[in-house]
């Protein structure tokens, strides 16, 4: 098959049908189980814990992505994402005690691994450079309106209809992503052209702002809305104000897709340093009330992030673009693993406050690291 013949069967309705879906019930869920902790009487560093675990088959996954994921050539392994988030709703629905809710979270994990790297990995190999960026929003834009209703259907479902109902929705939800998926076929030649990798001498501080930038998400999403629940506010403002966040997101990716942006370390490193403001607002917990205009500027900021890293990872740096994505995304996981529980201990121990100055740090040093590899590349260009 041709090259523009696999680019026009490869998103086809069931792909993007499936994407959605699925962002509804992995936002929903992911969403759902810190309030539902938070409920259950649990502090920040259980909730936290749950986040560190849920990472670990993410950081798995992905640091073995490259040598496994080059064996397929059929994209209906995407839909074991699906499948995998099915059997983490199952498990809270059979028992909801604490060590099955950390089951369920690394399974959640597990299925993360497969949706968001390996539909990178497909953008990447049927797609040009030149129009990369249209095709990576409109994949950012379809997940981003699954995350758009997730946290507001499971908030609205757990305050007024219980947790049981809420699991059921969400349970019949991913079956039908993965019915949706499963239809979802595009054959991938794995012959890429790519005989060496060529890395260019600032990858590792690149890796490391990606890093340190996903630790400071992670926060975001697996502790924040624990944190406000203890804070007094309902599961349904809360969700509502993720929900917002996705709405932010879907914008951002929308502003890349039409404007296909074009990938610049300057534009990642504001991005990055930007997205401490809207978290200044949060330092008093009193102004929390903001929480929806808070996150709707830093999900903006957060997708603008996410697709001018990955835009330039594969547009300008060189090299195989399963290896560059694996790399990537195993970085995102060491931040999904590491700063969640931290983020819970400082909320325990010094207040929410305290959290959201440790978030804050987080986007500065990304945003120093990311100019410091500008720098880089100037001084060895000078010198050659």
């Amino acid at each position: 098959m041709g090259y523009c013949e696999r680019r026009t069967t490869a998103f086809l309705a069931p792909f993007y049908v499936g994407v959605v879906i699925g962002g509804v019930v992995v936002s929903g869920l992911s969403y759902l189980i810190p309030v539902y902790l938070k409920l259950l009487g649990y502090g920040g560093s259980e909730i936290g814990l749950g986040g560190t675990l849920m990472a670990v088959p993410y950081i798995l996954i992905t640091f073995l992505l490259y040598p496994t994921y080059s064996k397929f050539r059929n994209t209906r392994i995407y839909s074991s994402s699906a499948l995998l988030t099915s059997s983490a709703v199952l498990i809270i629905l059979l028992t909801k005690t604490l060590p099955a809710i950390y089951l369920a979270q690394i399974i959640l994990g597990a299925s993360l691994a497969i949706y968001y790297p390996v539909a990178e990995i497909i953008i990447a190999k049927l797609y040009s450079p030149s129009i990369r960026a249209r095709i990576y929003g409109l994949f950012g834009a379809s997940w981003s309106i699954g995350y758009l209703v997730g946290p507001s259907l499971s908030g609205v479902l757990l305050d007024s209809a219980g947790i049981q109902t809420t699991l059921n929705v969400l349970f019949l939800l991913s079956l039908s992503s993965f019915l949706s998926l499963f239809f979802f076929k595009a054959d991938i030649s794995m012959d890429n052209g790519y005989s060496e990798r060529r890395i260019f001498r600032g990858f590792h501080l690149f890796l490391a702002a990606t890093l340190i930038f996903s630790g400071m998400t992670a926060i975001i999403i697996s502790v924040l809305p624990g944190i406000a629940k203890g804070a007094g506010y309902e599961a349904s403002f809360i969700g509502y104000s993720y929900s917002l966040f996705s709405l932010s997101r879907l914008v951002g990716f929308l502003l890349v897709s039409r404007a296909n942006m074009r990938p610049t370390l300057g534009g990642i490193s504001l991005t990055a340093l930007g997205s401490a403001l809207p978290l200044l607002v949060m330092i008093n917990v009193e102004r929390w009330i903001l929480l929806p205009a808070v996150l709707s500027f830093l999900g903006i900021l957060v997708s603008l992030f996410n697709s001018l890293t990955y835009l330039y990872m594969t547009n300008s740096l060189g090299g195989d673009p399963i290896y560059l994505i694996s790399r990537y995304e195993f970085n995102i996981g060491i931040g999904f693993f590491i700063t969640p529980i931290i983020a819970g201990v400082i909320a325990d121990s010094y207040g929410a406050a305290a959290m959201i100055i440790f978030s804050m740090t987080l986007c500065i040093a990304a945003g120093l690291a990311v100019t410091s590899i500008g720098l880089l590349l100037r001084r060895s260009s000078s010198q050659s």
